[in-house]
């Protein structure tokens, strides 16, 4: 796995806020998204420091000038068209059946985590395995940690921090498959409903936004039967400020469509997720993050996190594990300590 490269602004210049302008430098942003990962080493000379700033407030009043007032507009036409294509895809897909089986998966990913005061980016391959019934494993396997400066580098060295891996088996009930995504409503207008007072009770100042996430996570779950899924696209194609990226390939190379979401468009909050789908299947490929506000020394936008679903099948059974913790066996007795169960 090649080293992350933190994503650099490469937004052409403006000439004004016209939505064409606003499309060509969220492109050019997304171009950066995709390219060959590598470290990056942060200019130290203050001229090249004043031009990089410059072309970030660039970028960042692209997003502004639309982000803040994106509720008042309704969905962008070319994704609503795209998310409702994906919606009869999935309508037409078979459900999946675990059966005695066991739901498998298998996920690249990497996300910003912060302790203290510094960040730093945790890569990880992490693979599931969950049976009808909640039991099964989670087995992680860690990368080296990636830091946005030196500074992070020598607090995280002094704290002497240990990345954290789970690899451990689970019992009955212990890791609880989704099953509940069944019971969703297909009709779309109680669908949205649910979706939204999910997101609302999450985050209830960027509603339009988490019902985005909110969709995201339920797509992402392999058991949600197709007609939920139809009615989740559908859910998704009116939401106010989704954009469509265009086509995107994921970081294996896999062709699919992107569409986005701003989420917090205020600073310093600012982010934009991005979800890249196949449009043969409906199958999610991908998630993205992107910080559209800086961080201390880091310039935006930067990559915060990314999440790539590489394989998803039924298995008959999990293979050895000598390094997971076996499940717990929960005693069925009770111990009274005076005098209360």
């Amino acid at each position: 796995m090649d080293d992350l490269e933190l994503i650099r602004a490469h937004a052409p210049q403006v000439a004004g806020p016209d939505a064409e302008r606003k499309r060509q430098a969220r492109q050019a942003l997304m171009a950066t998204a995709v390219a060959p990962r590598r470290r990056i080493a942060w200019p130290a000379a203050p001229a090249r420091r004043i031009a990089v700033t410059a072309l970030v407030l660039a970028t960042l009043a692209i997003v502004v000038v639309r982000g803040p007032f994106s509720f008042l507009a309704g969905a962008d036409p070319a994704a609503a068209a795209a998310l409702r294509q994906a919606a009869t895809v999935a309508a037409e897909a078979d459900p999946l059946s675990l059966g005695d089986g066991y739901l498998y998966t298998k996920t690249e990913a990497m996300w910003m985590f912060q302790a203290a005061d510094w960040l730093y980016l945790r890569p990880l391959v992490r693979e599931d395995w969950v049976a009808a019934d909640g039991s099964g494993r989670i087995q992680e396997t860690v990368g080296e940690l990636i830091f946005l400066s030196e500074a992070d580098r020598v607090a995280w060295e002094a704290g002497d921090f240990t990345p954290y891996a789970l690899n451990e088996d689970f019992g009955p009930g212990g890791l609880e498959p989704q099953l509940t995504n069944a019971s969703l409503p297909t009709d779309v207008a109680l669908l949205r409903a649910a979706v939204k007072q999910q997101a609302a009770a999450t985050h209830p100042w960027a509603v339009d936004s988490q019902m985005f996430v909110v969709i995201r996570d339920l797509l992402r779950d392999p058991l949600t039967p197709p007609d939920v899924r139809a009615g989740l696209f559908q859910v998704a194609a009116g939401l106010p400020g989704i954009e469509l990226l265009g086509e995107m390939a994921d970081r294996i190379g896999r062709p699919g469509v992107a569409v986005a979401m701003t989420a917090f468009p205020m600073l310093p909050y600012a982010r934009q997720e991005i979800v890249i789908f196949d449009p043969a299947t409906s199958v999610l490929l991908e998630e993205r993050t992107v910080s559209l506000a800086p961080y201390g020394d880091t310039p935006a936008p930067f990559l915060w996190g990314y999440a790539t679903y590489l394989e998803t099948e039924v298995v008959p059974e999990m293979p050895a594990c000598p390094i997971c913790q076996p499940a717990q066996v929960e005693s069925t007795e009770v111990e009274s300590t005076d005098g209360y169960p």
